[in-house]
C-alpha cells in the first residue's frame, strides 16, 4: 500500500503547472494616437488651448463634417484616412480659414458688411463672426461682442455655422451662383477667394500627399 502511495505521489510531481494566460495585445481603441499640434501653434505654444477647443468642437460635430463631399479638395486621400487624421484635416481647414480671415488675431474687428454704429454687426475674432449671426442662424449661445473676441466662443459659433452649412449644402467651399456664403475666403470665384491657398496648406499634412 505504501509503495502504491509513493508511486502516486511521484506521478503527481511530474504533472506540469499550467502557464498563465498571456495578456491581450492593446487594441488601437485602447491606445489612441495623439493628434499633432495645429499650424497656428508654431512659435506660439500658448495656442494649444485654441487647438484643444477647436478639436473638441469638431469631435462633437463629427457626423455633420463627415457629410462634406469636397473634403478631398483639401486632402485627396481623405476617404482612406483614420478618424484622427480626418479630425486633423477638418481642424487645419478651420485654422487656415482663420488665417485668411483674421491673421490668427483673436481681437481683429472689421465693420465689413455691418454698421459703423452697431458693433454687434461687425465681423470679429479668429473667424470674423458677428453677434447678430447667432440669431440669424438659430444658435442661442448668447455670446456678446466681447465674448466673440475670445477664441473658444468664436470657434464655437464658427464650427456650428459651418456644420449647418455642410448639413444643408454638403460642402465646405461654395461656388457661384450660390450666394449663401458665410466666409468669402471659401467662396470660389469671389473677390476674397482663398480656397486654393487654404487647400494648399492643408495638403502639407503628411497623409494628404
Amino acid at each position: 500500500m505504501k509503495k502504491l502511495l509513493l508511486a502516486f505521489l511521484a506521478s503527481c510531481a511530474t504533472i506540469p503547472t499550467p502557464a498563465p494566460s498571456p495578456s491581450p495585445e492593446p487594441t488601437p481603441s485602447m491606445t489612441p494616437t495623439p493628434l499633432s499640434g495645429l499650424s497656428w501653434e508654431q512659435d506660439h505654444p500658448e495656442r494649444a488651448a485654441w487647438s484643444k477647443a477647436l478639436q473638441d468642437l469638431l469631435t462633437a460635430k463629427r457626423s455633420s463634417f463627415a457629410k462634406a463631399k469636397d473634403a478631398k479638395f483639401f486632402c485627396p486621400p481623405f476617404q482612406f484616412l483614420s478618424d484622427d487624421q480626418k479630425l486633423q484635416v477638418w481642424s487645419e481647414i478651420i485654422v487656415w480659414t482663420a488665417f485668411f480671415e483674421s491673421s490668427w488675431n483673436p481681437t481683429e474687428a472689421d465693420v465689413d458688411v455691418g454698421s459703423d454704429d452697431d458693433r454687434d454687426t461687425w465681423s470679429i475674432g479668429l473667424m470674423q463672426m458677428s453677434v447678430v449671426d447667432q440669431e440669424s442662424y438659430g444658435f442661442p449661445f448668447g455670446f456678446s461682442y466681447d465674448d466673440l473676441l475670445k477664441p473658444a466662443p468664436n470657434l464655437q459659433l464658427a464650427v456650428a455655422i459651418m456644420a449647418k452649412q455642410i448639413e444643408k449644402k454638403g460642402v465646405i467651399v461654395l461656388t457661384k451662383p450660390d450666394s449663401s456664403v458665410y466666409w468669402a475666403t471659401l467662396f470660389v470665384g469671389g473677390r476674397y477667394d482663398e480656397s486654393d491657398s487654404i487647400a494648399a496648406h492643408v495638403k502639407k499634412l503628411s497623409f494628404c500627399h
